[in-house]
């Protein structure tokens, strides 16, 4: 079983605290991973990413990239685990002089097993010197993890080389994800024609596989019937 895409969704007009994305309910047993974008502040200003389920899920803040000239921040998060709650929509909460807070949810199917961060990076460009947003390299450690990336560029992104688009293809909030088959380093980037200034984080999770164990010393039995 590998990760399986659902569904995701994105807010692009809220310019102010709180700003909440519409998913829709969220299979239980399933993770969401997602990006804020925030305008008009030098560094991460989110106070708390929240859902509407019961019980509130507080989300994790995985890594933050800025462009101090603009100056701008995005910021990437995941669930923190298999969701269970209901929810069906998710807000964020920032302080500071914002402009613009847009937010992006996806949700995903995980394999059996437990979910945990496997490697992140963020990376930005301040000068508008280079082109197209990444990350910055990281390495995985298990086969198959789900590798997600978002980025904000001054011009607009489309989907990088061996990824597969989320939400906001040919925009300038754009996510998009992979599931890598081998471990290793990993690079996530996206496709962007133009010198310009830009942010870019991704994470990876990964499942350790469920590995059923034999019982040990049964009397009576033999190895075909446990």
């Amino acid at each position: 079983m590998t990760w399986t895409f659902v569904k995701g969704a994105q807010n692009v007009s809220s310019v102010s605290s709180p700003a909440s994305v519409t998913l829709g309910a969220v299979v239980s047993g399933d993770v969401v991973c997602g990006e804020v974008f925030l305008n008009n502040v030098n560094s991460n200003t989110i106070t708390s990413i929240v859902d509407d389920g019961t019980p509130v899920n507080t989300y994790i803040i995985i890594n933050s990239a800025t462009v101090t000239a603009a100056p701008y921040t995005t910021v990437s998060f995941w669930s923190g685990g298999p969701l269970t709650n209901g929810a069906t929509k998710i807000t964020v909460n920032a302080t500071g002089a914002l402009i613009s807070l847009w937010i992006t949810a996806d949700e995903f199917t995980p394999p059996s097993g437990t979910p945990s961060l496997d490697g992140n990076n963020s990376g930005a460009d301040n000068s508008g010197t280079s082109t197209p947003p990444v990350s910055g390299s990281f390495a995985t450690t298990l086969n198959g993890d789900l590798i997600y990336a978002g980025a904000f560029a001054n011009a607009n992104n489309t989907v990088g080389a061996g990824f597969t688009v989320t939400e906001g293809s040919g925009t300038q909030f754009t996510s998009e994800f992979q599931v890598q088959s081998a471990f290793g380093s990993i690079n996530p980037a996206f496709t962007n024609a133009a010198t310009n200034q830009w942010t870019c984080n991704a994470f990876a999770l990964k499942v350790v596989p469920i590995v059923l164990t034999p019982p040990v010393g049964i009397i009576g039995l033999n190895s075909c019937e446990w």
